[in-house]
């Protein structure tokens, strides 16, 4: 399944905050 780039960018994002908010 192809997700485009936006989504993709988003979801990092996500993972990068909740990442980072665990580390808190």
């Amino acid at each position: 399944m192809y997700m485009p780039d936006k989504i993709v960018y988003a979801i990092h994002q996500l993972r990068f905050l909740t990442k980072g908010e665990n580390m808190l």
